[in-house]
């Protein structure tokens, strides 16, 4: 699967290649380790077109896998 990250502006680049939902979460946690951000709350649902969209808690930026 590929793992993206979506930023404010709805950009999003590509954060890894994760070969598992378990994995994703690491990729993810390391992510917001390198960018001093804490997440209080998970918030994970698949759309319409099978991508699973993970809100961290920012509300503007995301991580997207598919």
């Amino acid at each position: 699967m590929t793992l993206y990250f979506q930023n404010t502006n709805s950009e999003r680049r590509v954060i890894g290649h994760p070969e598992n939902r378990a994995e994703a979460y690491r990729i993810i946690r390391e992510f917001l380790d390198n960018h001093h951000y804490k997440s209080y709350y998970t918030r994970e649902w698949t759309d319409e077109n099978g991508e699973t969209w993970v809100d961290v808690g920012s509300h503007t930026e995301f991580f997207i896998w598919h």
